[in-house]
C-alpha cells in the first residue's frame, strides 16, 4: 500500500489503513531489508548454498541437498518481499511478508497439508498487534473464524467477523476526532455494516456510485443491487445518501421517501481547461481505435461498446 501511495504521489498522512493503525504502523520512515540481513539459523549456517531464479525473483537457500529457505525480492530490487521457512522434510510451515517500509508485517503459519492456520500481523518492534485464525465452516470452506487484537491499549480484544473489528477502528478513530466525524460508504459490501453499527456519534453517508438496481431501466419495481441492498433497507442507519446523478436521486426519493438528505455528485468531473481545449478533426485521429477504461463487469456494457 505504502509503495502505491508513493506511485500515486501522496503521503502516507493522506492514507489511514486499519492494519496500520492497529499495528502502530501509520508512520514509519522506510529501512529497506535487504537478503544479507535475513537471520540463518545458527547451526545451519556454515553449510548454507544460495540460489538465484531469475524467473521468480527469489533466492532459495539450501542446508546440504534440502531446502531451507526461499526470500522473494520486490520486483527490480534487492529488497526482500517475503521470506518463505522450510522444516527439515521440506514443508513450508511458515512465510513472513515484509511491508514495503522494511519490517516483517504478516507472518503467515502452514498446516501439514499446506494451508494457512493463523496469520500474526506485527508491529515494527515484532510484537503481535493481531491474530487472525481459519477454520472450515459448516459447508467445509475454509474461512476466517476469529480476530483477536493484542495489547491494544494494554488490553486483548476479540472479533467474530472482519465487519466487527472495522466496527471497533472507525469507533477508535471517530473518538480521535473533536467534532462529529463524517463516514461515508464508498465500498457497500466491504463497509456498510461497520458503519450502520458504529457505537459512537457520527455521521453517516451511504454513496450509491452505481446504479440501485439490477435494471436501471425500472428503478422504482427492479430487485436491489446486491451492493446497497443492506444500506438501502437500513436507511433508518444513515444521516445522508449521495448518488451519482439528479436522476437518481429522484428515483431513490421516490422509491424510498428516506427522510433525510440525497445529494447528486458526479462520479468524475472533467475541469474547463479540458473541455475547452481544440478538439482534434476526426480526419485527423486514428480510425477505428476507442480506449475505455472499466473493470470486466457485467453493468459497464462493454458489449455495447465493442
Amino acid at each position: 500500500m505504502h509503495y502505491n501511495i508513493k506511485v500515486s504521489k501522496m503521503d502516507d498522512s493522506d492514507v489511514i489503513n486499519m492494519f496500520d493503525y492497529f499495528q502502530g504502523a501509520v508512520h514509519f520512515d522506510r529501512k529497506p531489508v535487504g537478503v544479507d540481513e535475513i537471520q540463518i539459523a545458527k547451526n545451519l549456517a556454515d553449510d548454507v548454498t544460495r540460489k538465484w531464479d531469475d524467473a521468480n525473483n527469489y533466492y532459495e537457500l539450501f542446508n546440504g541437498d534440502k531446502i531451507i529457505m526461499r526470500i522473494v525480492l520486490f520486483k527490480d530490487s534487492e529488497q526482500v518481499s517475503a521470506v518463505h521457512y522450510f522444516d527439515h522434510l521440506e514443508n513450508l510451515y511458515r512465510v513472513d511478508y515484509y511491508d514495503y517500509r522494511g519490517f516483517i508485517s504478516k507472518r503467515q503459519y502452514y498446516t501439514p497439508d499446506n494451508n494457512v492456520n493463523m496469520e500474526e500481523l506485527l508491529r515494527p518492534d515484532g510484537t503481535v498487534a493481531l491474530r487472525q485464525f481459519f477454520r472450515f465452516d459448516r459447508s467445509m470452506q475454509r474461512s476466517l473464524s476469529q480476530y483477536r487484537l493484542i495489547g491494544y491499549h494494554g488490553k486483548d480484544y476479540q472479533f467474530d467477523t472482519i465487519s466487527m473489528l472495522m466496527r471497533f477502528f472507525l469507533d477508535e478513530l471517530n473518538k480521535k476526532d473533536p467534532q462529529t466525524g463524517i463516514f461515508i460508504s464508498d465500498r457497500s459490501l466491504v463497509d456498510d455494516w461497520s458503519i450502520m453499527h458504529m457505537e459512537t456519534p457520527s455521521y453517516k453517508v451511504l454513496h450509491l456510485h452505481n446504479s440501485q438496481t439490477n435494471d436501471a431501466n425500472d428503478p422504482l419495481h427492479s430487485g436491489l443491487n446486491y451492493n446497497y441492498e443492506l444500506g438501502l433497507n437500513n436507511l433508518d442507519k444513515w444521516d445522508a445518501i449521495i448518488t451519482s446523478t439528479m436522476k437518481q436521486a429522484k428515483d431513490v426519493q421516490k422509491r424510498f421517501n428516506p427522510g433525510i438528505p440525497i445529494y447528486a455528485i458526479p462520479v468524475g468531473i472533467v475541469p474547463e481547461t479540458v473541455l475547452e481545449e481544440d478538439r482534434i478533426p476526426v480526419s485527423e485521429r486514428t480510425r477505428h481505435k476507442v480506449i475505455a477504461v472499466a473493470r470486466i463487469s457485467h453493468e459497464k456494457h462493454l458489449d455495447d461498446l465493442v
